[in-house]
């Protein structure tokens, strides 16, 4: 039974990279940092029955809250380099440093399988860790709540159609994002995730270009990120202000209609329009809390 994540949204069937080359029956996995995604991560391996053994750079209350056993738990992260102590390590996005970066570097040199809560880094370090991972063929998975939700599944399958999906062939993928808080960190790991999303749909990004005012906190607060892939469909993002929750609509533009897909704060409430489609509203077949828990169990195992 291969450990993957595929169904860690309700409705989840993109495929996603195993982080072994050969499955186990049960999986012995560390923390490496803590935050929300590492919980449920954590509780999800723990429901199909595999085991945390250690968390690292984590306070006592944090590792109980990840069931990780008393004794393993500290800074002695690099037993973690010998592979045999843990199968695989999830890493947190939290708490970025020179100290998690040379802990990424060793990992990816060392072939530990990793399990990344995106973004896990700068994009600096992701250019040198993915350099060392071709030579070492470290297996790396990417997660954040709604990477693999069934609406960018939908999506992803009306885009493949071309000029006999609903919407005609796609041109344009446009994420409108609300934001009450968009200080530059907060603002740049939403990009990053938000556009793992169009890469989903689009495929490989170039000409990239950034729109905004002067270098200082106001570019953040009103970004604007132009891209295009090989087929010269376009993409943009931009952020603005609002003083509810972060909130996001993302339009697909075709020759003959669009698409649209909202986005709440929960992967649960998204809801996909597409002309001529009778169930516009993933979320009716999307599980509740409970379910996604075991949802995320099933994949895993």
């Amino acid at each position: 039974m291969a450990f993957t994540f595929d169904a860690c949204d309700p409705g989840a069937d993109l495929p996603c990279e195993e982080l072994r080359h050969e499955p186990l029956p049960t999986m012995k996995l560390a923390c490496l940092g803590f935050d929300a995604d590492v919980i449920r991560l954590a509780e999800a391996a723990r429901q199909a029955g595999h085991a945390i053994v250690a968390a690292f750079d984590v306070t006592s209350a944090q590792a109980s809250e990840l069931a990780a056993p008393p004794a393993a738990t500290g800074d002695d992260w690099e037993s973690l380099l010998h592979g045999t102590f843990a199968d695989a390590v999830i890493v947190s996005a939290a708490d970025y440093s020179d100290r998690r970066a040379d802990q990424l570097r060793k990992l990816t040199q060392a072939a530990v399988p990793l399990l990344l809560v995106h973004p896990v880094c700068e994009p600096i370090l992701a250019f040198e860790l993915e350099m060392i991972r071709s030579d070492t063929n470290c297996r790396m998975v990417t997660y954040f709540p709604g990477v693999r939700q069934a609406a960018m599944a939908r999506l992803a399958e009306v885009i493949g159609q071309g000029e006999a999906s609903p919407i005609g062939r796609a041109e344009q993928v446009i994420i409108e994002r609300t934001m009450p808080r968009r200080e530059r960190e907060m603002v740049m790991r939403q990009l990053s995730r938000d556009m793992e999303l169009v890469r989903q749909l689009l495929g490989s990004l170039r000409n990239v270009s950034a729109v905004g005012p002067e270098h200082d906190a106001a570019t953040y607060e009103n970004l604007v990120v132009t891209a295009a892939n090989e087929q010269d469909q376009l993409a943009r993002w931009s952020v603005a202000p609002t003083l509810d929750a972060d909130e996001a609509v993302l339009t697909v533009w075709g020759s003959t209609g669009r698409a649209r897909l909202t986005m709440s704060g929960s992967p649960d409430d998204w809801q996909l329009t597409i002309p001529g489609e009778a169930d516009s509203n993933p979320a009716s077949r999307l599980a509740s809390d409970a379910q996604r828990r075991d949802d995320a169990a099933a994949a895993i195992d």
